[in-house]
């Protein structure tokens, strides 16, 4: 089944934030810089998506979104 996901460029003071993710090796690209992210939950908008995971993995809740896109990747996924 293929997911849809979000990620999020989070600036603040012209500054890029990237998180290290966990080294587990049932993951994508354990232990690496990313940005946050993750699956877009069942009946979840994209917004949505991206208040829960950026609560979730920095513990903010954003008071500027911007949607810039969204990347479609070879095998279709987004």
């Amino acid at each position: 089944m293929k997911k849809t996901g979000v990620k999020v460029f989070v600036t603040y003071d012209k500054k890029l934030l990237l998180i290290l993710r966990d080294n587990k090796s049932n993951i994508p690209f354990p232990n690496t810089w990313n940005l946050p992210g993750g699956d877009i939950d069942e009946d979840e908008s994209c917004k949505e998506a991206v208040n829960r995971e950026l609560k979730e993995e920095i513990n903010i809740n954003p008071s500027n979104i911007t949607y810039l896109g969204k990347q479609i990747y070879q095998d279709g996924s987004v």
